[in-house]
């Protein structure tokens, strides 16, 4: 994911190196990564948490707009929600203290 600078429904989605926090880029090389936008059903359990929450809870929780909702990228680690855009990253795929990382940032374009 580091180098990753994608253009992405009027948002830039790149990649910045980072330790002990975002992506754990060990996990993440071990799978193929996409890009998907939301359909409805995604569940992340964040880290530190013992339960999956839906994206849809979390977004709303968040009061992230709802038009916004429907344009954040998904980085997906084979079938695995890995993260959703530079909001939150889910567990097994966070970096852990001292990890190398990933830490994504979106940029409206």
């Amino acid at each position: 994911a580091e180098g990753l600078n994608v253009r992405w429904c009027q948002l830039r989605l790149s990649a910045q190196p980072a330790i002990g926090q975002g992506l754990s880029r060990a996990r993440l090389g071990q799978v193929p990564l996409r890009l998907r936008l939301r359909r409805g059903g995604e569940v992340c359990r964040l880290p530190g948490h013992s339960h999956h929450q839906t994206l849809k809870k979390l977004l709303q929780g968040h009061a992230i707009a709802p038009w916004l909702r429907t344009r954040l990228p998904l980085l997906y680690a084979g079938e695995e929600l890995a993260a959703v855009a530079d909001l939150w990253v889910c567990e097994p795929y966070a970096a852990h203290a001292d990890e190398p990382g990933v830490r994504l940032v979106v940029q409206k374009i």
